[in-house]
């Protein structure tokens, strides 16, 4: 189920984060991957992934995944540690429903 709204704000702080090139089936992994070095560094993940889409090409999506956590954390070679961020006037999408339709999600949204 996708739901899209225009003209959003998006404010939050503390957030782990993974940006690149993957195909869909990729996105699980990536995100059981990320839940893993958060609970390793002793911090906790405290909201909804936030999923930032740049291009869709294919089956191959350029995205950022933003993990919202509970305080800071280290960054390492494939994650990254960001204080906050602030995206204003965005085009969101909710997507419910398995990771691995979110492809046909972005396709809605790109039309």
């Amino acid at each position: 189920m996708i739901e899209i709204l225009s003209g959003q704000m998006l404010e939050t702080d503390h957030l782990f984060s993974y940006r690149g090139k993957i195909k869909s089936a990729e996105l699980e992994e990536i995100g059981k991957k990320m839940e893993e070095k958060v609970n390793l560094a002793g911090a906790k993940r405290i909201g909804m992934p936030i999923t930032v889409t740049y291009g869709v090409e294919n089956d191959t999506m350029e995205i950022e995944i933003l993990l919202p956590i509970n305080r800071k954390i280290s960054s390492t070679d494939e994650f990254c540690y960001k204080e906050k961020i602030k995206i204003v006037n965005a085009l969101v999408a909710k997507h419910k429903g398995s990771p691995m339709k979110l492809q046909n999600t972005c396709n809605e949204l790109n039309q």
